[in-house]
């Protein structure tokens, strides 16, 4: 269920806004409403899967924008639609970083091709995320950041950016919830392309400057489909299939 995080001064508007997004949504919905922007804040920064933050820029006792720019830090996946009745504002909404913004009295219509581009923004990016039972537990997995995955006795170590997964999983498995930016170039070794910055027969060297084998048998497939790859990221025209 998505989450929708509304936050004005004016309970008339607040009131008005639900009214509409509950209108034009089909799917259910939870829909919280706040006028003080402290409780929207800590409500926001507590709760785990919030898509959509609607914020009135000019608050009583608090900054839009400035608020927008706190959560931004703590939560960049929220995606922040400012509200406004002040036009002259709407050269400070840029310091939040890329937003959407409705000017009140706000239609219904604006309302609905603003969530409209924001839900296909979110559905966009949820297609980069894969969702794990690892050791650790239940994890959302940013597909960007895995630079490689090797098979190790029934077990798959995810090797990312910044830290490293276990996950109990055949090799063979794992590659089919993968998109095709994804390669096998071993039998324990499975690359993504996008993190490869050297390809020969003697192996691959990634950006991480990690060095993964290439078997004699998959080179040739493996090189044929890196360098389909590269050209159609050349060219503009998407990504091979597998």
């Amino acid at each position: 269920m998505k989450t929708i995080v509304i936050c004005d001064d004016n309970p008339s508007i607040l009131k008005e806004l639900k009214t509409q997004i509950e209108q034009y949504l089909t799917e259910p919905i939870l829909i919280k409403t706040f006028t003080f922007p402290k409780k929207a804040e800590k409500y926001i920064l507590s709760n785990a899967k919030i898509n959509i933050l609607l914020l009135d820029i000019v608050l009583e006792d608090e900054d839009g924008i400035l608020l927008a720019k706190k959560i931004r830090r703590e939560r960049p996946d929220v995606r922040i639609i400012f509200i406004t009745g002040y036009l002259e504002q709407t050269r400070r909404i840029f310091q939040a970083g890329p937003v959407y913004f409705l000017v009140k009295p706000i239609k219904a219509k604006h309302l609905k091709l603003v969530l409209e581009n924001v839900f296909s923004e979110i559905e966009e990016e949820e297609k980069n995320y894969i969702t794990l039972q690892l050791k650790t537990g239940i994890r959302k997995i940013n597909l960007k950041s895995i630079f490689y995955i090797e098979s190790q006795i029934r077990t798959l170590s995810i090797h990312m950016q910044k830290d490293n997964e276990t996950i109990y999983m055949k090799m063979d498995d794992f590659i089919q919830l993968l998109p095709d930016t994804f390669l096998r170039v071993h039998k324990s070794f499975l690359v993504n392309m996008d993190k490869i910055s050297h390809f020969s027969s003697g192996g691959i060297v990634l950006e991480n400057e990690a060095k993964i084998p290439i078997s004699r048998s998959r080179y040739k497939e493996a090189k044929n489909r890196f360098l389909g790859y590269c050209g159609n990221e050349l060219m503009g025209r998407g990504k091979t299939e597998k």
